[in-house]
């Protein structure tokens, strides 16, 4: 799928503001991480459809070996729960560091 620059752009220009939104106290970052997926999601014209959820009440792992930009945003969409281990370069990335180190992305 190719992205337009327009989209790319204002795809950025919505996950700084929503970095902003989790620097308010007491700001509910499950809430924020799935509004903003739910967004980027639409933005890019994209239904997502859960089928067999998981139980909430059991703790869940889910490994994945990524080639898209997709599955972030899918997984925090479904499971804004979920945190993330990323290789140690992306905390240096500009806006996705700081909103990856704002959710609680573990840096390895």
């Amino acid at each position: 799928m190719f992205i337009s620059f327009a989209k790319t752009v204002f795809i950025f220009y919505r996950t700084l503001i929503y970095y902003f939104f989790t620097c308010k106290k007491n700001a509910d970052y499950k809430q924020i991480k799935q509004k903003w997926a739910n967004e980027i999601l639409k933005t890019l014209e994209f239904q997502l459809k859960i089928i067999n959820e998981a139980s909430s009440e059991k703790k869940l792992i889910l490994l994945g070996s990524h080639s898209s930009y997709l599955d972030i945003i899918v997984i925090f969409a479904a499971y804004p729960n979920a945190i993330f281990l990323a290789k140690s370069e992306v905390a240096k990335w500009p806006i996705i560091g700081p909103a990856a180190k704002k959710v609680g992305t573990f840096f390895v």
